[in-house]
């Protein structure tokens, strides 16, 4: 644990090493439990037994169900792409009407962020999980019956709440793995990301690319969300260390015991309520806001606001810019010849969606043996040089010249974007990770409302 000295609670920007943060507790060091020849184990804290159920069955299930919807989240942001160009053409908008029904979507974002992440610290993981994944369900799915701009721009802001709420389920995720091995296990989830971008691609194919409606393309782009719900609905239950936080020990033993029978292994054998085993709750309950500016917090919190503003300003304005530099009647005017249809060069696209996966596997890859801070650097450094020459070559340049600077600026902005996710889950505690999680996810919405235009 951290000192309470404002000094001691900064993050060592040089620190290359594979250890866990230690700042919530959650030290790499953890003990398995210690069997006694009649079955008894040692009280231990969530966090240890986790680490004694280990990685298995359960685990994978939560990682599907969270990552369904960051695949919802991912094809949002591609959708928006897309959406945006069409309807310009078939509605007429203007570029600042485009723009405004983009920025909309982060402005929900912005809201559903703060609230539902700050809710999930008060009325636990499970049920704004449940929330963000049916808000992002119906109201993407009501899309597709919208008859003009305004209605389009209304649905999506309430899309765009439920988007916010994503940082829940993944904190869920974080919070039933076990400390050793957290930060490559938590870069699995970012696969989903990648093939949400592919997914948004290969929908836009099918339906845009062989003239059906747009409103096919929106529908067709809720069902990852839906999947979620239902998922969650079903298989998870509620975060035991969220459950510590309000001194619930009996449902947190309950729930840890059900987790180890997914897993295959005998709950008797390590939660043995019968022989005596106990948790010890050593988790402070306090999710305040105004605790994330407490002088232990303070600087975390501000640098975490600068990584996140960083990270929404240039994830999504790449995203948002790749379409338009691949869309053949886009000649940078911002204007439409009234007898031509857009026109998108989906392999350049689907080339540059693949970057996604690339940038995912290389920060899995480094993320225990480089540190965090290390490939964040030289990942968004990369990135932000090639989309220079990205943007600066877009309408005078050979299709495979841009193709390749599109996969190298994606694939070095998702590497180093997949690490923010990581490090935020790591060195806040669980009584402020949801809190200091959708705080940190709102200020990057702010960077997205501004890359829209």
């Amino acid at each position: 644990m951290c000192n309470h000295e404002d000094n001691d609670s900064t993050i060592n920007v040089n620190e290359s090493s594979t250890t866990t943060s230690n700042i919530n507790k959650e030290s790499t060091n953890m003990r398995t439990p210690l069997h006694s020849q009649h079955g008894n184990v040692k009280e231990q804290t969530v966090d240890e037994a986790i680490e004694s159920i280990g990685f298995g069955k359960f685990q994978f299930i939560v990682l599907f169900a969270a990552g369904f919807c960051f695949m919802a989240d991912s094809m949002e942001v591609g959708l928006l792409a897309f959406l945006s160009i069409v309807l310009k053409h078939e509605w007429g908008l203007t570029s600042a009407q485009a723009a405004t029904m983009t920025a909309l979507v982060f402005v929900g974002e912005f809201i559903g962020t703060l609230s539902i992440g700050r809710l999930g610290d008060i009325y636990g993981r499970r049920p704004m999980f449940l929330a963000a994944g049916t808000i992002i369900c119906v109201a993407g799915s009501t899309t597709a019956l919208a008859q003009n701009f305004s209605q389009v721009c209304v649905i999506q802001f309430f899309v765009g709440v439920g988007i916010g709420g994503l940082t829940v389920p993944f904190d869920i995720f974080a919070e039933f793995l076990p400390s050793s091995r957290r930060g490559r296990y938590l870069m699995y989830i970012n696969y989903f990301w990648g093939m949400g971008s592919i997914s948004v691609i290969i929908l836009a194919y099918i339906t845009l690319g062989f003239g059906y409606s747009w409103r096919w393309f929106v529908l067709l782009n809720a069902i990852p969300s839906f999947i979620s719900v239902v998922m969650c609905y079903i298989f998870i239950p509620e975060s035991p260390r969220w459950l510590m936080t309000k001194n619930q020990i009996d449902e947190s033993i309950a729930i840890l015991r059900k987790v180890a029978k997914i897993n295959g292994k005998n709950p008797d054998e390590y939660f043995n309520v019968d022989h005596g085993y106990s948790l010890r709750n050593d988790v402070i309950e306090s999710s305040r806001f105004s605790d994330l500016f407490t002088p232990k917090w303070r600087k975390i919190t501000l640098l975490l606001w600068g990584l996140w503003f960083g990270f929404g300003f240039s994830y999504n304005g790449l995203c948002l810019a790749i379409p338009r530099v691949f869309d053949s009647s886009d000649d940078g005017s911002g204007t439409f010849d009234e007898d031509e249809s857009p026109s998108f060069n989906f392999q350049a696209l689907a080339v540059s969606a693949a970057a996604e996966m690339i940038g995912t596997l290389i920060s899995a890859l480094v993320v225990d043996s480089f540190g965090r801070i290390g490939p964040q650097v030289v990942g968004f450094a990369l990135s932000g040089f090639l989309v220079f020459f990205l943007l600066w070559f877009a309408h005078s340049s050979p299709v495979w010249l841009l193709t390749i600077l599109a996969l190298g600026a994606r694939t070095f902005e998702v590497g180093a974007s997949s690490l923010s996710w990581v490090i935020t889950a790591e060195v806040l505690p669980t009584e402020l990770r949801s809190t200091g999680h959708s705080t940190a996810n709102a200020v990057c919405r702010l960077g997205a409302i501004l890359t829209s235009y």
